[in-house]
């Protein structure tokens, strides 16, 4: 092998590492800044004790705002067992979508909030089967990569 194609080689190995390594760090870079629980804002959940089968109740979902900006709830996504004994009868405000892929429920929602405001997102429900219910109730801000995970959990009991 000449020296001119060693040379080129090692050139194209050089700025292929480069690259690499540059890929890498803005990747890393990229993930710590955009991933994660959305920064300067509180999520609650609530949940009524004493749900009966064949009655209806509500899961409310409150985001407030404390950065001062405007901020937009993307999704919300139930994981594990979470709607396996209920029928969602609603879900105010109306949710832009919905997918029942993946294992887990997704509620894109899409609903622009104000600076330093407060929005409630309720989801009623018809209890249908006896049974305890649990999983992850995770509500993204901002971004879909954004989530904040609420481990819940609940019973139905049986009707009276």
């Amino acid at each position: 092998m000449n020296k001119t194609v060693l040379g080129i080689l090692i050139g194209v190995l050089g700025v292929l590492t480069v690259t690499c390594i540059g890929g890498a760090v803005f990747a890393s870079w990229w993930l710590s800044n955009n991933t994660g629980p959305p920064k300067n804002v509180t999520i609650t959940s609530a949940i009524p004790a004493g749900i009966r089968a064949g009655s209806e109740f509500e899961i409310t979902i409150t985001v407030a705002d404390t950065s001062g900006n405007a901020r937009v709830v993307k999704d919300i996504d139930f994981h594990g067992t979470l709607l396996d004994g209920v029928t969602v009868v609603g879900v105010t405000p109306m949710h832009a979508g919905y997918d029942p892929a993946n294992g887990y429920h997704t509620y894109t929602m899409d609903v622009p909030m104000r600076a330093n405001s407060t929005i409630s997102i309720v989801f009623r429900l018809m209890a249908d089967t006896p049974g305890t219910y649990a999983g992850d109730l995770d509500v993204s801000v901002d971004s879909i990569m954004r989530i904040h995970t609420m481990p819940t959990v609940f019973t139905i009991d049986p009707p009276k």
